[in-house]
């Protein structure tokens, strides 16, 4: 059963603040998040999640910043809803049909034949 928790955006400040704050008195940064992780209520990939996030988001890391992916889904949402073209693609909530997909059931084609 999975528990859906929300965070307020201070709460998850205050975590990663903590993780920095407490490193020196851990063997790792994983250490520090295993140990921070329950008093704040969450679980320690959470907590990792946010740590990661925050370094990307200060540039300590490489990756797509919150407010670039939040740009980019500002744009390609609508156009997905809309199903605009773009680059000669277009754009759908669901994939296309694939004719080609395997059917164990069809014949073998193109396959040498085998010398008995």
């Amino acid at each position: 059963m999975k528990k859906t928790n929300e965070f307020s955006p201070e709460v998850k400040e205050r975590a990663v603040r903590m993780v920095y704050e407490h490193r020196g008195e851990y063997p790792s940064q994983w250490a520090a998040i295993e140990s921070i992780a329950p008093k704040i209520g969450c679980a320690p990939q959470t907590l990792h999640e946010w740590v990661r996030k925050h370094e990307i988001d200060t540039g300590m890391r490489d990756g797509v910043s919150s407010e670039e992916h939040e740009r980019i889904n500002g744009k390609l949402l609508p156009a997905i809803r809309q199903g605009k073209h773009y680059g000669g693609v277009t754009l759908t909530k669901k994939p296309p049909q694939n004719p080609g997909r395997f059917n164990p059931n069809a014949p073998v084609t193109g396959m040498p034949s085998i010398p008995e």
